[in-house]
């Protein structure tokens, strides 16, 4: 009995062993070549594409894994594993480097030598929050060719879809016009309908998204997309399709009629889709001039503080200058930077001074909570708060909120810090001097903890 087991136990694994040589067999006639062999032809096909653009190729690149900076605009041209690149953000000049095709889980493309464009947003830098760059990518896997026109890729740490559009012209006169409209555009709010379609659109020009709600009208139902963009030299085009009854809307072109300006789709089928653009609680640069009351909370009592202070303009038409915010009249001043895109102002992180030891004087943004009054303490001038008009206010009102382009840190408060670098003073035993101390709270160098501190602010009020 037990020989018959042996036996028969060795011919169903010969039978098996048969069987999955024939599946085997089966699945190697399946392609002619193998796998290796068509990840090469895939590769060639790839560079011959990019290769074969002589002007290159529009490139919308988007940091971050939920593309919450918007969209970048580079021109790039491929040419015997060189890359030449051109940048929005730097229109002065080109730069190249190498760039390769490398065989990781499918095919990749890598900008494998350093590259200060194409390099800027996935670098590290020598700041807390910044320390994984901008969170972009140099290393993309290979996603499809569409048309020979259109080329997709993703991150192969973020994520972010970026896409190659065919190019052909001057780049630097493609970047330059992209650069007019990003910086002439005024809006916080799309509005318009499209057959039995009401849609509503928030709009942040700075950090380039949309956030759209889409209702129809014969049924009541409404659903929001958000869509981050590139500027392009004539409108913006969203980073995937928005399908408005059946019809994907990929880019829009700017138009003006009058003192209106709209955006039209500029998709096949979509030409006759256009909504206005409409900004709120807008300020023209000029008009911010003036004295002021500001107004903020005091720590966790929570008392109203209340400082006389002016806004005054340094004639460039991007800065202003907050003076009487010090105890010492003029011992230190505030930068405002104007944002013409929403015609507010932005007071961001800044270094206000330096101490008799050489330490960097920060008034560094403070995201203090209202319930445990804890939070971090940011050395950085990427975050800050935004002055906006207050519209339903009575008289003229200018309301903070918490300013971050990366959308993850929610600044309610400033504080004095010292820095050497980015070694920071510990200030429980190191207390800032009478000269950085705020207007508005007396000092008292037995009970000095609030005074180096801005505390929850609220408004600016219009004497």
């Amino acid at each position: 009995m037990k020989k018959l087991y042996i036996i028969t136990s060795y011919m169903l694994l010969t039978l098996m062993t048969l069987v999955m040589q024939g599946c085997l067999k089966e699945q190697e006639d399946v392609f002619e070549d193998s796998p290796i062999v068509r990840l090469e032809e895939f590769i060639d096909q790839y560079r011959t594409v990019l290769e074969s653009s002589e002007d290159g190729w529009v490139m919308d690149y988007y940091p971050q894994s939920d593309q919450s900076m918007g969209g970048i605009a580079y021109i790039v041209k491929f040419k015997d594993g060189e890359v030449t690149a051109w940048w929005e953000k730097d229109t002065s000049k080109s730069v190249t480097s190498n760039y390769a095709f490398k065989k990781s889980i499918g095919a990749m493309l890598t900008f494998y030598t350093y590259n200060e464009f194409l390099h800027y947003y996935a670098e590290g830098r020598a700041t807390t929050e910044l320390y994984q760059g901008y969170k972009g990518d140099f290393e993309f896997r290979l996603d499809s060719i569409v048309g020979n026109d259109h080329v997709y890729m993703h991150g192969k740490r973020h994520n972010s879809v970026i896409s190659l559009h065919r190019f052909s012209g001057d780049p630097v006169e493609y970047l330059s016009k992209v650069n007019e409209l990003s910086e002439s555009v005024i809006m916080d709010a799309l509005l318009g309908t499209y057959d039995h379609y009401d849609i509503n659109a928030s709009v942040n020009v700075d950090n380039r998204q949309m956030v759209y709600t889409i209702t129809d009208t014969n049924t009541g139902t409404a659903h929001n997309y958000t869509r981050p963009f590139t500027f392009t030299p004539d409108g913006v085009r969203l980073y995937k399709p928005l399908t408005i009854n059946g019809k994907r809307l990929t880019e829009f072109t700017l138009e003006k009629e009058g003192d209106l300006s709209y955006l039209r789709g500029k998709d096949e089928g979509l030409t006759d889709l256009r909504l206005r653009m409409k900004v709120t609680g807008y300020v023209s640069y000029p008009d911010y001039a003036g004295t002021y009351t500001f107004v903020h909370r005091n720590g966790s009592n929570q008392e109203r503080i209340e400082t006389t202070v002016q806004l005054v303009p340094n004639g460039d038409g991007k800065t202003y200058t907050m003076t009487g915010i010090s105890l010492q009249p003029n011992a230190f001043t505030l930068k405002l930077n104007y944002v013409p895109s929403r015609g507010t102002l932005i007071l961001p992180g800044q270094i206000i001074g330096t101490t008799e030891e050489g330490w960097d004087v920060w008034l560094a943004p403070y995201s203090r909570r209202t319930t445990d009054f804890l939070g971090t303490v940011y050395q950085s001038t990427n975050y800050g708060m935004e002055l906006q008009h207050d519209e339903e206010a009575e008289g003229f009102l200018l309301k903070f909120s918490a300013y971050d382009p990366t959308q993850n840190v929610a600044i309610t408060s400033f504080t004095i810090r010292f820095f050497s670098g980015s070694t920071r003073m510990d200030s429980s035993t190191n207390m800032p001097g009478e000269e950085w101390y705020f207007s508005g709270k007396p000092y008292d160098a037995d009970d000095a903890n609030y005074a180096f501190r801005l505390y929850y602010l609220e408004s600016l009020i219009k004497q």
